[in-house]
């Protein structure tokens, strides 16, 4: 893989992330998900996660701070979106839509962007 189709696979990958407050702001109106909130909390489901834990075989990277604090904030973000899923899978959209306004989903969508061009910039 080249630097450019790495920086091209996290630009849009972090992309799509940045789509769950979109997605879950639907799921509240609706009062339903379109995938199980188990499904949503765990990263390892995401083509993402996926590219990221293939990733995790080769030392170099795995070590490497910038991937950790990637592979962290993605964790961390599945994790966030995933608290948010439950409470509309266990119908209580009111308080799923509180927990959007909140801070930890943004911050969390923030962290995944930011660990991404971090990354990015030092995998040369």
């Amino acid at each position: 893989m080249t630097h450019d189709d790495l920086i091209r696979t996290v630009t849009e990958a972090v992309r799509a992330h940045d789509g769950w407050p979109r997605r879950l702001r639907r799921a509240v109106a609706q009062g339903g998900l379109a995938v199980p909130a188990d499904a949503i909390a765990c990263g390892a489901h995401c083509g993402f996660g996926q590219w990221l834990d293939d990733l995790q075989a080769d030392p170099d990277i795995a070590h490497a701070p910038e991937f950790r604090r990637l592979v962290t904030a993605h964790t961390v973000l599945h994790v966030e979106a995933g608290r948010i899923a439950a409470m509309v899978e266990a119908g209580d959209c009111q308080q799923a839509h509180a927990a959007l306004c909140g801070p930890s989903l943004e911050q969390a969508t923030r962290a995944l962007s930011e660990a991404g061009a971090e990354w990015s910039a030092v995998t040369m």
